[in-house]
């Protein structure tokens, strides 16, 4: 009667007890922090982090990239994205400056193409940047692009 007693108390509170548990975890789940996607290019120069929290809309980017004499720190704004088989594109604009800051007295602005790829294992990205003007900006006029991939644990 004892072994009946205990199988019938474990098949009641075990619901009961799990169902607590998960109530207990979901305002945990939903604290999470937002995914980041980070990614650089093959030398390391270049670093560029991907607020991925809404796939269908990235979020702000930003970069650095480090060259001989100076690193160049920048932000893109994304203002349109398309999607098609698999492939996202990233529309938007961009600001960057020598040094760790955005309010540098020169900076370089334009616009931004960037294409995501999803390849088995990471994500892919191949972004050009078009310098369309600044402020004491040497660059104005030139193309830059890069292939990124995603870094992994």
């Amino acid at each position: 009667m004892l072994k009946s007693l205990l199988h019938h108390i474990f098949l009641v509170a075990l619901p009961i007890i799990l169902a607590i548990g998960s109530i207990t975890l979901m305002p945990w789940a939903a604290q999470a922090s937002p995914p980041t996607i980070n990614y650089q290019n093959a030398s390391g120069s270049t670093q560029l982090f991907m607020d991925n929290s809404n796939p269908s809309q990235p979020g702000t980017m930003e970069y650095q990239t480090k060259l001989p004499n100076e690193t160049w720190f920048g932000e893109i704004t994304p203002t349109k994205t398309t999607q098609q088989n698999g492939t996202v594109t990233i529309y938007g604009t961009f600001r960057d400056s020598p040094g760790n800051s955005l309010n540098n007295e020169i900076f370089c602005t334009g616009n931004v193409i960037a294409t995501q790829h999803f390849a088995t294992d990471r994500s892919l990205l191949d972004i050009n940047w078009t310098v369309t003007g600044g402020k004491d900006c040497t660059e104005v006029g030139t193309q830059f692009g890069l292939k990124l991939s995603e870094v992994m644990p």
